[in-house]
């Protein structure tokens, strides 16, 4: 009676201490695998956290470069408003000669469009066709400073009308980007970039859209 109350004690003890390592085990496989996890959410986090930081630097960037691109748009419009009709009032008095201010419109005109060829990429096809048109405007505009009875003021309206067109898909297209990228946490690449300045000019101009795009698919 006694062994067998014995050999009941070894096995009660026995299954407890089976049950304890069982425990401690499960335990600590469980403190593994929440260290794991918990290590693995921690890079995550902090790989979110530095690519929303990169895009937000980014993107700060990008609404700087925005708003310069604006300002030297603006001042290239006024200022090659004003030449032109500068130009235009001389070549009506062919007794006049062009006044004083020529000479300081001339050199912030050519400045201004320096500036805005230095902040576009004449590579992507809507600057390129954008320059294109700004480039014959300041052959015009030379053209006429020689002599101003060649100057054809209803050309320059509308390769100015042209010219603003181009300016207002870029900019919208441009913050369209920033919006979006800002939204899904990193950069747009080139096919979606192009989506987005193909869907700004079919709201701007139809013919715009279909020379952009048919030079897209040619490229």
């Amino acid at each position: 009676m006694v062994n067998s109350n014995l050999k009941e004690v070894n096995y009660s003890d026995t299954a407890t201490l089976i049950a304890a390592v069982i425990a401690a085990l499960a335990s600590f496989t469980a403190v593994i695998l929440s260290n794991r996890v918990s290590t693995r959410v921690n890079k995550l986090n902090a790989e979110v956290i530095e690519k929303q930081r990169l895009v937000s630097s980014i993107s700060t960037q990008r609404i700087e470069w925005i708003n310069g691109l604006r300002i030297q748009f603006s001042t290239f419009n006024k200022k090659s408003f004003e030449y032109a009709n500068i130009i235009r009032r001389v070549s009506q008095n062919p007794d006049l000669d062009l006044p004083r201010e020529d000479n300081l419109l001339v050199p912030e005109i050519y400045y201004c469009s320096d500036l805005i060829y230095l902040y576009l990429n004449p590579l992507e096809e809507w600057n390129s066709n954008y320059y294109e048109i700004q480039k014959s405007l300041l052959i015009d505009f030379k053209r006429g400073s020689h002599n101003p009875q060649t100057f054809d003021y209803n050309l320059y309206e509308k390769q100015s009308e042209l010219l603003i067109k181009y300016q207002q898909i870029i900019l919208k297209a441009e913050w369209k980007i920033v919006k979006k990228e800002i939204k899904l946490g990193n950069e747009l690449d080139s096919t979606e970039t192009e989506k987005i300045y193909l869907e700004v000019a079919s709201k701007v101009d139809l013919n715009i859209y279909q020379r952009i795009k048919t030079n897209l698919q040619n490229s």
